[in-house]
């Protein structure tokens, strides 16, 4: 009797966990990576990469933490608000043409919806590499019959371990500096 008791209860919280994960879908208007670098030693240069045009989802789990998923940014589309600094990012740094996108596969998630860590390979500039972001949900609510959720997700990472090491220097000063911080706000709705 035991044992059908506990073999029961096994069943419901399999079947449980299983019906509570679901997929959602980024909302592109809401979801970007954003990056920051040091420009001249003296000022940080910022910019935006948005999600490609292809629907992308992630899995998130009962408890509100993103347990798989792949997310992938328009290289291309790259903007820091200068035309002419956007031209060179995309050709001299990026070589967009060639690598015109940057992606994101989650590999492990630990922690709450509060705080968690994403371990990750990131690929960029034709590079693969495992990354860590540190992550939170921002909030979440139903809104027209639909549940919605936002994250918050920040690594920085060194843009020579991507194979982009172009940097030149101006007046002694390296004109964009090597550790690159990137920040993701992602929103999603429940398919």
């Amino acid at each position: 009797m035991l044992r059908h008791l506990v073999l029961s209860l096994a069943l419901a919280a399999t079947t449980t966990a299983a019906v509570s994960a679901a997929d959602y879908t980024f909302d592109p208007v809401h979801t970007r990576a954003s990056f920051s670098v040091t420009h001249l030693t003296i000022s940080k240069v910022n910019g935006t990469f948005p999600l490609t045009d292809t629907p992308q989802t992630l899995t998130i789990g009962a408890n509100d933490v993103p347990t798989a998923g792949t997310v992938t940014f328009d290289v291309n589309a790259l903007d820091t608000g200068d035309d002419r600094r956007n031209a060179s990012l995309k050709t001299q740094y990026l070589e967009s043409a060639k690598y015109p996108t940057m992606t994101f596969v989650i590999r492990k998630v630990d922690g709450t919806a509060q705080a968690f860590t994403m371990t990750g390979d990131l690929t960029l500039h034709g590079v693969t590499k495992p990354v860590t972001l540190k992550g939170s949900m921002v909030g979440a609510a139903t809104i027209k019959g639909k549940r919605q959720i936002g994250y918050s997700a920040t690594t920085t990472i060194d843009r020579r371990d991507f194979g982009i090491s172009f940097g030149p220097i101006l007046d002694g000063s390296l004109v964009a500096g090597y550790d690159v911080a990137i920040d993701i706000e992602a929103a999603l709705t429940a398919q």
